[in-house]
């Protein structure tokens, strides 16, 4: 096979080469005289090997140079993306159980964080898998937890076990003034007193519909990732004295929003998925 110096330093690439993805399946960037690798999260350039840019998550890796690759050691340590989800024991359950067999099998927590380079290697498209590849391969950290309780716009809420008693997951996101994050990460936030089915379902509601819709915007600032309602103004009961009827405001959700479709199917699909898995 015939091979063409794409670096000065002898980085090589066949020039028959029947696809431009080498190193851990990262694109070479090999037009324009460049010789690069494309991580997704990062430029890679593999002969200083350093990165071009800083590194996302560089406030978890203090003893290491922002702009390094593999923490130094890209001999024995892959970083096809430099990115994270992160979840507990708890939510690695509510993850798996809603999920099929197929996709679970791509999904691996190594100390809480999830197996990127396990989870690229499935071709699955369903709703759900295709929220948390998403995700997965983003250049922010999602953080899935369960709790008991969670502070929402500055007031401590408890979380219950069923939807029909009160709140039982919230997404905070950042920069984002309805569900706002306490940093640059988004949290995806289960009850740990629901049921496993509940958890499978809030779990694919607030994760695969809100979390991901606002990945999507991100790109597309069309999308929206939250609940729309119109209020309205209307008639109430008569007050004793009065010849007009007290005003009384209505909220209405607006279901042709297209985060409400989303979050049906993602739900649905998780219901379904726990349910083939359990027999029932």
């Amino acid at each position: 096979m015939k091979t063409g110096y794409c670096h000065i330093y002898n980085h090589r690439m066949p020039l028959d080469s029947i696809t431009d993805r080498l190193h851990i399946g990262n694109r070479w960037l090999g037009h324009l005289g460049l010789a690069m690798y494309d991580n997704t999260a990062r430029v890679h350039d593999p002969v200083m090997p350093r990165m071009l840019t800083c590194d996302s998550r560089a406030v978890d890796y203090p003893g290491h140079s922002h702009f390094s690759h593999c923490a130094g050691n890209p001999a024995n340590i892959l970083d096809p993306t430099g990115m994270a989800v992160i979840a507990d024991q708890w939510c690695q359950e509510g993850i798996l159980d809603g999920l099929s067999e197929y996709e679970s099998s791509f999904i691996q927590f190594d100390n809480e964080v999830l197996n990127n380079e396990l989870l690229n290697r499935c071709i699955a498209k369903s709703a759900n898998f295709l929220a948390i590849k998403t995700m997965a391969n983003s250049d922010l950290k999602y953080i899935f937890q369960g709790k008991d309780k969670i502070l929402y716009n500055g007031i401590e809420e408890t979380l219950v076990a069923d939807p029909s008693e009160g709140k039982v997951g919230v997404t905070l996101l950042p920069n984002c003034e309805e569900s706002p994050s306490p940093d640059e990460n988004v949290y995806i936030i289960t009850s740990i007193f629901t049921n496993a089915l509940k958890r499978a379902e809030n779990i694919a509601h607030e994760g695969y519909g809100h979390a991901y819709y606002y990945e999507l915007k991100r790109k597309d600032d069309s999308i929206d990732p939250f609940h729309r309602y119109v209020e309205t103004l209307e008639p109430g009961e008569i007050t004793p004295g009065c010849s007009f009827p007290d005003a009384v405001y209505t909220r209405t959700l607006i279901k042709a929003n297209p985060i409400e479709l989303q979050i049906k199917i993602v739900e649905n699909e998780a219901r379904k998925n726990y349910l083939r898995k359990y027999d029932q």
